[in-house]
């Protein structure tokens, strides 16, 4: 009787970091707006505001695995949210905060 070989697994669908790129970059543009001030918002987004230029300057020699572009954009995000609102002031800081009980916005923890 011949050995039953199992079928290959179908390959893993990859997040084209474009489209990482993308979202980090909308998610920046909204955060600019409306902000409660301009230079908090600038400094505490700078790094996300410098690092995706840079990223995709030095793509094609430094090419980055999907998991590191995703945990780079969420962090991107995560800074974005913060600069908007200052961290003390995040909603869901304050989701968390009453949740959990505790005296002070958590946010810039996460």
């Amino acid at each position: 009787m011949p050995a039953v070989r199992p079928a290959p697994l179908p390959a893993p669908r990859r997040v084209p970091p474009a489209l990482f790129a993308g979202v980090v970059a909308v998610g920046l543009a909204v955060s600019a707006w409306d902000v409660r001030d301009r230079t908090t918002w600038f400094l505490e987004t700078f790094w996300a505001l410098a690092g995706l230029p840079l990223v995709v300057l030095v793509w094609r020699r430094f090419p980055l695995t999907g998991l590191l572009c995703g945990l780079l954009a969420a962090h991107a995000l995560v800074l974005a949210a913060g600069g908007h609102y200052t961290y003390a002031r995040v909603p869901l800081g304050d989701w968390v905060r009453d949740g959990f009980g505790l005296s002070r916005n958590p946010y810039d923890r996460f």
